[in-house]
C-alpha cells in the first residue's frame, strides 16, 4: 500500500497522506474493568488516497438511504412526525441501540447488499449517469479492504469492518441495516413504528414489556453479528437531543409529548462573554439556542423551565441578564411551526462530486 501511495504522489496524483486514527473519548458512558476510558476510534480519512472514492460513492448510496421509510433524517424530521401521529393510550416506547454498528458490518455482506439496493435504484433520482452495478461493488471494496491509517507513528491495516470517518461509511452501514430492520419490522406485527437515525432506534409499540423484550431476544437472533440493546417504558425515553413522554398532549390528543434532553455530563461551557468576539456572535447563539428549546418543546411550561435554566446557565460565563433577554426576546413558543423545518442533506441539492482525471487509474494503483 505505501509503494502505491508513494507511487501516486510522484505522479502528483494524490498527496502521500494515510489516515489518521483518533479516539473520541465517550465521558457518559463507564469504563470496561481495567480500563481509564471508553473511547470511540475514528480513523479521518481526510486526504488519504481512498477519500476521492469515499465521496464518489455516497454519491450513489445516499439516494438510497434516503428513501428508506425507517430513516430519521435529524431531530427536526423526527419532531414532524411524531406530532402528527395519534397513538393509543397502551403504547410502549422503547429506544434501541445496534452495538458497535460500524465495525459490527460484515464486509461482503455489506456488498452484496449494497449492489442489490443499487441495481434498485432508478436512474432519476441521479443528475448524473449511473455507473454499472458492478463497479461500484468494486469501489466499495476499495473503501473497505484498502484502508491503511496511522496511529503513534506506525502504519496499521484495517482488516474487518468500516472505519467511522469515511464519507460513505454511514451509508453503506444504514443499507445493511434496512434490510435486517425490514425483516424485523414484517415479523413482528406489535410494532407501530420504528424510526431510525444511523444505530439509534426508536420504537412505539403496542403489547406487554414482556412481548417487547421477547421481541429483542428474537432480534439478536437475527443477525450472527449485529446486536441490539434495548431500554423499554410505557411514560418516557430519551431519544437523540430529545426526551419523548407522555404528558398534556397525549393525554388529550394521543400525540407524544417532547421536550430537550440534556445529559448528566454536560457542564455548560457556553462562549464566555468576555472572549473576543463580535457581538452578533454573542447574539446569534443565544437566539439560536432559544430557538432550539422552542422547537423541541411542545410544552410552553418545558420551554419556560428550560430557557430561565439556559440564562442562569449564562450569567455564570458573564453575560448580563438584560443582554440575554434582548437577543431572545423575539422567540416565543408559539412560533414553533415556522421554525420547525428539515435541515437534513438533500437528495435533490447535493453537489455532484468532482471525478479528477486520473481517478480510475488511482483505484487500480490502489487495488494493486
Amino acid at each position: 500500500m505505501y509503494a502505491v501511495l508513494n507511487h501516486l504522489r510522484v505522479k502528483k496524483v494524490l498527496p502521500l497522506v494515510p489516515g489518521q486514527l483518533r479516539f473520541t473519548d465517550e465521558v457518559h458512558k463507564p469504563p470496561p474493568p481495567n480500563a481509564k476510558f471508553v473511547g470511540r476510534p475514528i480513523i479521518s480519512g481526510n486526504g488519504s488516497p481512498t477519500e476521492p472514492i469515499s465521496e464518489f460513492v455516497d454519491y450513489f448510496l445516499l439516494p438510497i438511504v434516503l428513501r428508506q421509510t425507517t430513516y430519521v433524517k435529524d431531530t427536526n424530521h423526527i419532531l414532524t412526525l411524531l406530532r402528527t401521529m395519534k397513538l393509543p393510550a397502551n403504547v410502549l416506547l422503547a429506544t434501541m441501540d445496534v452495538v458497535s454498528m460500524y465495525t459490527n458490518t460484515p464486509q461482503d455482506e455489506a456488498l452484496d447488499i449494497c449492489q442489490a439496493a443499487y441495481e434498485q435504484t432508478p436512474q432519476g433520482l441521479y443528475d448524473i449517469p449511473k455507473i454499472s452495478s458492478a463497479s461500484l461493488r468494486n469501489l466499495i471494496e476499495l473503501i473497505l479492504t484498502r484502508n491503511c491509517f496511522e496511529f503513534n507513528n506506525q502504519f496499521f491495516k484495517q482488516k474487518i469492518d468500516r472505519a467511522m470517518g469515511s464519507q460513505a461509511s454511514p451509508e453503506i452501514c444504514d443499507i445493511v441495516m434496512h434490510k435486517l430492520e425490514t425483516s424485523i419490522i414484517l415479523a413482528e406485527p406489535k410494532i407501530i413504528k420504528w424510526l431510525r437515525y444511523r444505530d439509534d432506534i426508536l420504537v412505539l409499540f403496542e403489547g406487554s414489556k414482556d412481548d417487547l423484550t421477547a421481541m429483542v431476544d428474537r432480534m439478536n437472533m437475527k443477525h450472527p453479528i449485529l446486536k441490539f440493546t434495548a431500554e423499554i417504558s410505557d411514560t418516557e425515553v430519551t431519544y437523540l437531543d430529545l426526551t419523548i413522554f407522555k404528558g398534556n398532549s397525549f393525554r388529550q390528543n394521543g400525540i407524544l409529548d417532547t421536550k430537550v434532553y440534556t445529559k448528566p455530563t454536560e457542564t455548560f461551557q457556553y462562549l464566555d462573554r468576555l472572549s473576543a468576539h463580535p457581538q452578533a456572535t454573542f447574539n446569534g447563539f443565544i437566539k439560536g439556542e432559544v430557538l432550539r428549546y422552542s422547537r423541541l418543546c411542545n410544552n410552553e411550561a418545558d420551554f419556560l423551565d428550560k430557557r430561565i435554566s439556559f440564562t442562569e446557565k449564562l450569567l455564570l460565563r458573564n453575560y448580563d441578564r438584560e443582554e440575554v433577554e434582548t437577543a431572545s426576546c423575539m422567540v416565543k413558543h408559539g412560533h414553533q411551526t415556522t421554525i420547525l423545518h428539515d435541515t437534513c442533506r438533500d437528495a435533490e441539492n447535493r453537489d455532484i462530486p468532482v471525478v479528477i482525471q486520473d481517478f480510475w487509474t488511482v483505484c487500480e494503483c490502489i487495488r494493486s
